[in-house]
């Protein structure tokens, strides 16, 4: 058995063990589409390794053909391979910050709403306080039904800034208030 023969042998266990932390360690963070995709992968780059070991150490050279093909793919599925292991822990980062937000939100005095597409699609309990109504009434509100509870001389200036945020120029002050008329009166 030759030096590149070792190496390659070396390599290919090197591999193995890598891709074997990664997907017992994290295998319920991966979505299943990129379980799939590093399955494949490291099918494809342990057989690459393999034929290279099996080549290089005199044992066969069935592979050959075969192996050129896979060896122009190695470095892309190694790419992919990062670039599902880097969407997995980005997925992770953007849990933690929504968690955090949630538990500043939950917590806080003043009323937060998040509207997506005119949708309210977050209410925390503080407006519910504020306003009289139920967070799951306000859910199934639409950003016109917000005239239920700002006061007609308050209304242009909300209106002005669902239509500010809407167009992404939206700058609150800390001193951005209006008021609000509870669902009692």
């Amino acid at each position: 058995m030759n030096l590149i023969g070792i190496l390659d042998l070396f390599t290919l266990l090197f591999t193995m063990l890598v891709f074997s932390i990664i997907l017992i360690r994290w295998k319920h963070q991966f979505s299943l589409h990129s379980k799939v995709f590093l399955i494949f992968s490291l099918s494809a780059i342990l057989f690459y390794y393999l034929s290279n070991f099996l080549e290089w150490s005199g044992i066969s050279d069935i592979f050959i053909d075969i192996e050129d093909y896979i060896a122009i793919l190695v470095p892309l599925l190694w790419f992919f391979f990062l670039y599902s292991f880097f969407q997995m822990l980005s997925g992770q980062e953007l849990k933690a910050s929504e968690k955090k937000f949630r538990v500043i939100a939950e917590q806080s005095s003043m009323g937060i709403i998040i509207i997506q597409n005119g949708e309210f699609k977050y209410l925390n309990p503080a407006i519910s306080k504020i306003t009289g109504y139920s967070i799951e009434e306000m859910l199934n509100w639409n950003e016109m039904n917000i005239a239920n509870v700002i006061p007609k001389e308050d209304l242009i200036f909300v209106m002005d800034l669902f239509k500010k945020g809407k167009e992404g120029e939206i700058n609150f002050t800390p001193n951005s208030s209006f008021r609000t008329i509870n669902k009692k009166g």
